[in-house]
């Protein structure tokens, strides 16, 4: 099937009834897709809601998620996001790819704080450790340190 098509109509129905996008990711057909990084952007919206779910099971299905768009995409949004973006000429597609490696790290940037609190939560047992897995893994990234600009 199209993955655009999956993912446009998982983002209509996650408005109305978010267990519906984790029934998908733990199904995993988006483990068994080629995603690029335009899916990437319509994913980590849905995923950071979920992560601040009061459902145990919406938040560990969201960590998984991330961690797997985090090994997919990590690398290349961390190398384009610190490249030094200048250029002679004009290259669009270059500019596309730095736009949208610029708005995943964001996104990834901004469930930082959600992640090591779900680390320090000794109530979350499930969660914890993917947790702390994903935080080590946004390394990956290369984020600057906690509470720097």
């Amino acid at each position: 099937g199209d993955v655009k098509q999956m993912l446009s109509q998982l983002l209509q129905l996650h408005q109305s009834n978010p267990a519906i996008t984790v029934d998908v990711l733990r199904a995993g057909p988006l483990q068994n897709t080629t995603l690029d990084l335009v899916d990437a952007l319509t994913l980590l919206p849905l995923l950071q809601s979920l992560l601040a779910s009061q459902f145990e099971e919406y938040t560990v299905a969201s960590i998984e998620a991330l961690a797997m768009l985090l090994r997919s995409f990590g690398s290349l949004i961390a190398t384009t996001y610190h490249s030094a973006h200048e250029g002679v000429g004009v290259d669009l597609s270059m500019e596309t790819r730095y736009e949208r490696c610029k708005e995943c790290y964001t996104l990834f940037e901004g469930m930082r704080a959600q992640l090591h609190e779900l680390a320090r939560q000794g109530s979350r047992k499930h969660a914890t450790p993917a947790a702390k897995l994903l935080s080590s893994m946004v390394e990956v990234l290369r984020l600057p340190p906690q509470g720097a600009q």
